[in-house]
């Protein structure tokens, strides 16, 4: 433990790895500081294509509800367990799409096991729920897609933060997050977006069914959640009080 002397300040992501490392490392707690991620929101703004534009781009009709994915094709990224938690809802629901962004991880052999297994489990569905998955595979600048979505969905096992939830909710998205990791911080239960426990295909349909539930506040959630991210996710903000950290931080020390 010797080393842990010399730390001045320890910096992470987010208020539940605060909390981790507070528990773990033998330091003081005052010295465990959360310096968030961020986004440039202009140019993230900016860079959005108009909902239509999106839908069409995505192969998806103007009036379907559409609970998107942005993710890399792997087993820690829940992805099968969402879908699992999702099919009943799209049985009983005919206008619910599913659209998954992302392609398989390239030198994972697991990765490549994980997403041909689920290739074999999307083709034994019925083809009227079948019909209404769709795996885009890679897109570049896959953001832009956003404003295309009604939902975001985030079901990772452990996500210590994802920009993917800041884009969504800059796009005025509600988001479907697991209660783990960074994805607390950011996702508000019943007011930014809707969380379930990771690795839950039961838990992950009923977060889906209370954000279907949910329709007539998408807008607000939205509003809410983009207003948020603006103000305390602003990477221009957050850049500058880094180097403001930095600054005190060598300040102390040639006091010291």
């Amino acid at each position: 433990f010797f080393e842990y002397l010399f730390i001045d300040e320890m910096w992470c992501s987010s208020l539940p790895a605060q909390r981790l490392l507070e528990k773990y490392i033998p330091i003081a707690k005052d010295k465990i500081k959360v310096i968030r991620y961020g986004r440039n929101i202009e140019k993230t703004l900016g860079g959005f294509l108009k909902r239509d534009d999106a839908r069409k781009a995505l192969g998806v009709e103007q009036d379907a509800i559409v609970v998107g994915l942005v993710s890399r094709i792997d087993p820690q990224k829940g992805i099968k367990e969402f879908l699992e938690g999702a099919i009943p809802l799209m049985v009983s629901e005919p206008n619910l799409h599913l659209i998954f962004i992302g392609g398989r991880t390239e030198d994972d052999p697991k990765a490549w096991a994980y997403a041909d297994a689920l290739e074999k489990y999307h083709a034994g569905l019925s083809p009227a729920v079948a019909g209404r998955i769709h795996f885009k595979g890679s897109m570049n600048d896959s953001f832009r897609y956003m404003p295309g979505l009604d939902l975001y969905a985030l079901p990772s096992y452990k996500e210590c933060f994802a920009l993917s939830v800041l884009e969504a909710q800059l796009a005025g998205l509600p988001v479907l997050g697991t209660s783990s990791g960074g994805t607390p911080d950011v996702v508000i239960e019943n007011q930014t977006g809707f969380l379930f426990e990771p690795e839950d295909s039961v838990s992950a349909g009923n977060a889906l069914r209370r954000a279907l539930l949910a329709q007539p506040k998408w807008k607000e959630f939205g509003n809410r959640a983009s207003k948020r991210i603006s103000e305390e996710f602003n990477f221009e903000k957050i850049s500058s009080s880094i180097i403001e950290k930095y600054q005190a931080l060598v300040l102390k020390k040639n006091h010291a």
